[in-house]
């Protein structure tokens, strides 16, 4: 009766080792560490295999719509929200917001996170808010990765810069043929807003000092 348990507990063991190396190799931890190392040697080919920054860039740019128009005067966003929908630039709103996304990315380095103010002044909202305000950010590391069947979502955890607070940006990936890859900001919509209450914060203590 011993030896069977022990053989179930080593078959368990060897299964459950197997899994978590087929998921590290396979899931989207495994693409985590490629954009990492895309990011590091600047292989921006292989960094657009993990991101797809057109829809990305799409994420962005409708999350910022509905956040300009919850900002208007109520009077207003019934105009505002039939204005969308006929919005005709958004094509190249959105392809303005890929360029700079792009390169906001080929300019970063070590842990920092690419320049959200010079993404989000290009966004309906940027006009509507001071993006001088959004601070700096640095990776501190992934905070969670929840799986369901083909669609993941990453929680990567980054901290202002001069802020002791941390936040959690959550990415939507998708599974590929044999990798994973970024297809939006699942939450920009709620960290605008909070980034822009650090900005205030640290604005505010470096007025007091």
């Amino acid at each position: 009766m011993k030896k069977v348990l022990l053989l179930l507990v080593v078959v368990a063991l060897v299964g459950g080792g197997y899994w978590f190396y087929n998921r590290t190799k396979t899931g989207p931890e495994a693409s985590l560490l490629e954009i990492r190392s895309a990011l590091d040697t600047k292989d921006m080919a292989k960094l657009q295999k993990y991101v797809d920054f057109k829809r990305t860039s799409n994420s962005l740019v409708e999350q910022s719509q509905n956040m300009a128009v919850d900002l208007l005067p109520q009077e207003l966003q019934g105009a505002a929200n039939l204005l969308r929908r006929g919005l005709k630039a958004k094509k190249q709103l959105t392809s303005a917001v890929r360029s700079q996304l792009i390169q906001s990315i080929e300019t970063v380095s070590g842990q920092k996170v690419p320049e959200v103010a010079d993404v989000v002044k290009l966004l309906p909202v940027g006009k509507l808010i001071n993006t001088n305000l959004l601070p700096k950010l640095e990776f501190e590391g992934v905070e969670h990765v929840n799986r369901q069947d083909s669609i993941s979502l990453v929680g990567l955890k980054v901290r202002p810069v001069n802020s002791e607070e941390s936040l959690v940006v959550e990415l939507r990936m998708l599974q590929k043929e044999g990798y994973w890859q970024v297809v939006g900001v699942e939450n920009f919509k709620e960290i605008l807003p909070q980034l822009i209450s650090i900005g205030k914060k640290n604005k505010d203590q470096a007025a007091q000092e």
